[in-house]
């Protein structure tokens, strides 16, 4: 496989994001209209805030403001649930498009194919998109491209605005900007972490003087209830399952070798989720966190496939590395149609439920 022409470089992006979008459109359609139950609750929170069982001031949804269960159930009512697959997929290419934006003038033709590869078809990836939360999806790509005008333009204020909104979104958020938070500490960029702090929270706090502080009662209730969710063995598993502990070994490598401010940045700010799931004890949701690390662990990891002393040879690299993907791209969309098979449900919003379910876990 070439590499040395922008025309064959387009062809081969082309040709990874069709097929990762149509694996992704085949596990849609066997699927159909059931999702994962965060789905499910949180559809159901913004039916019970639309018909008043619920308010966006006295009730909160787990892990969120009430910002995105408000607008997928609208999105929802107008075009049912293949709406907010679409969306999914729509949030997809566009991340995928972040991703090539971010590592187009850092790394060359072959790191970049190799990272957008591995975004593509990983697991957590195709899991998000035919049945995961809107909410994750569209807190990635706020998120991704708040990086993304850091590393453009050097916009501390504009990109920590941008991650601010995808807190709104998901509150694991806020996980990733610690991490980027401490890049700017390493880089001794003082004033710019206090201005990225500051500016971080300016939707947040909007958004709690609209619900009346419920969106921070929500944050404080989530961390405590996340906290020691998980055993150790199960962590453990979710660590070597989801491939977070080998994709934080595998980048320190990267970095070590070639310790670049890109490469530190995106080393960073992924593996300020590996920390958290160890000091917190919460794996639960890694495949689906997972799928942003990969936004940042791709070109780190292609670095090691494609600089390792053991693969230096191009024809040996070639004759472990094709294997070893089409292994990931089949093993990847296995692993996707078994999470369809056991933990989708049908989504009917019901408000009455909604509310149950609320009221019992705050009890």
């Amino acid at each position: 496989m070439r590499y040395d022409t922008a025309a064959s470089a387009g062809r081969i992006i082309a040709m990874i994001l069709a097929g990762s979008i149509a694996i992704k459109l085949v596990l849609i359609l066997y699927l159909g209209g059931d999702f994962h139950g965060d789905v499910v609750r949180a559809v159901n929170f913004g039916y019970g805030v639309h018909e008043g069982v619920l308010s966006i001031r006295t009730h909160f949804d787990n892990t969120k403001t009430w910002v995105g269960p408000v607008l997928w159930y609208h999105l929802f009512d107008l075009t049912g649930p293949y709406g907010l697959k679409l969306f999914n997929m729509l949030a997809f290419v566009a991340l995928f498009g972040v991703q090539y934006l971010a590592g187009r003038r850092l790394y060359d033709r072959a790191t970049l194919l190799l990272a957008l590869f591995l975004f593509a078809f990983y697991v957590g990836a195709h899991r998000n998109v035919m049945a995961g939360e809107p909410d994750d999806m569209a807190a990635a790509l706020l998120f991704a491209a708040g990086v993304l005008v850091f590393l453009r333009r050097d916009r501390v204020v504009g990109a920590s605005v941008l991650i601010g909104l995808g807190f709104l979104f998901k509150f694991w958020v806020v996980i990733f900007f610690g991490g980027f938070a401490l890049f700017l500490l390493w880089e001794k960029r003082w004033r710019e972490l206090a201005l990225a702090a500051s500016s971080f929270l300016v939707p947040y706090l909007g958004v709690n003087l609209v619900d009346g502080f419920a969106s921070l009662a929500a944050l404080l209730w989530s961390v405590g209830r996340q906290s020691g969710l998980d055993s150790w063995s199960h962590i453990g598993w979710r660590l070597l399952s989801t491939g977070l502990l080998p994709a934080v070994l595998v980048s320190a490598w990267a970095v070590l070798r070639d310790p670049s401010r890109n490469n530190r940045l995106f080393l960073l700010v992924p593996s300020a989720y590996f920390a958290y799931v160890l000091v917190m004890r919460d794996a639960h949701a890694a495949s689906a966190v997972m799928m942003l690390c990969m936004v940042y662990f791709g070109f780190l990891i292609a670095e090691f496939l494609l600089r390792n002393p053991y693969l230096r040879n191009r024809r040996l690299r070639r004759r472990v590395l094709v294997p070893v993907l089409a292994a990931y791209v089949v093993i990847s969309a296995w692993l996707a149609y078994y999470d369809a098979e056991r933990v989708t449900f049908p989504l009917e919003p019901n408000a009455e439920a909604a509310g149950r379910e609320i009221e019992g876990e705050r009890r």
